[in-house]
């Protein structure tokens, strides 16, 4: 996640610069192919279900077209800037403009909130985890409370005087057994 455009900009680029880091493709015209890579879907010249370009392409123009080819160039650039120590190090080290000035900052003794996932401020980082936490414990509120699927079984029987082994069963629970009859 990040909290700035600027941010996952420049996240984009150098993400999808690592094949060419790498040694896996020699150029961006066959980066613009690779499948393996992000880049190709935004290039359009590959399709993955799962991969949402609208938003990015946006980023770089108003028409499709405008917005590729101003990506392209982009990106581009940032194979001539080669390794990028400010992008390396987590969102905390990312965001706070480096490993120096994190030191700085953690020498005045203040203390930030740090994610990898996350890229963005302090305050940021700290809110999206909340959020996650919140749905991570909606989600697990049954379980918190001692909950399991066989407690739920018994209390379902229970509560309808039926046997236990007809909530287990495949079939359908005969009509006399419904509270809607």
């Amino acid at each position: 996640m990040c909290e700035e455009d600027l941010y996952l900009l420049e996240l984009v680029g150098y993400i999808h610069l690592n094949p060419i880091r790498a040694g896996i493709v020699k150029d961006i015209k066959k980066l613009n192919s690779y499948p393996r890579c992000g880049h190709s879907v935004l290039m359009g010249k590959i399709k993955h279900p799962w991969q949402h370009t609208d938003y990015v392409l946006r980023l770089f123009g108003k028409t499709v077209r405008t917005a590729r080819r101003s990506y392209s160039g982009f990106v581009s650039k940032g194979i001539s800037m080669g390794q990028r120590p400010d992008l390396v190090g987590g969102g905390l080290v990312r965001s706070a403009g480096g490993w120096s000035a994190l030191k700085a900052i953690r020498s005045t003794g203040l203390r930030t909130v740090s994610d990898e996932r996350i890229l963005g401020s302090s305050y940021f980082v700290d809110s999206v985890l909340k959020q996650a936490n919140e749905e991570y414990e909606k989600k697990t509120f049954a379980m918190a409370r001692g909950l399991n699927l066989d407690k739920l079984i018994a209390a379902v029987a229970d509560h309808f005087e039926i046997d236990q082994t007809l909530c287990q069963s495949f079939t359908k629970v005969p009509k006399v057994y419904t509270q809607f009859s």
